[in-house]
């Protein structure tokens, strides 16, 4: 099963979206809260895609599409 990555600090948004991508059954999604989780996951799993808030603590959005688009250019990536 293909997985898609949520990344955002509002518990209840990452829910909500995981819920919506998760609704017709095609993706596992899982989650990070903010940037720096979310490159800790890219070390370990490679998503389909990724899902992210841009205002977040730690690293936000910005810091982050830059990052995967530097390490992991096959990557989309979809802020919201």
């Amino acid at each position: 099963m293909t997985h898609v990555l949520v990344v955002d600090d509002s518990e209840v948004d990452r829910q909500l979206a995981g819920k919506l991508l998760e609704r017709n059954g095609r993706f596992h999604v899982e989650f990070a809260s903010n940037g720096l989780e979310a490159i800790e996951h890219l070390d370990e799993r490679i998503p389909l895609a990724i899902v992210t808030d841009l205002l977040m603590p730690e690293m936000d959005g910005l810091d982050l599409v830059a990052q995967v688009y530097r390490r992991f250019p096959n990557i989309p990536v979809v802020h919201q």
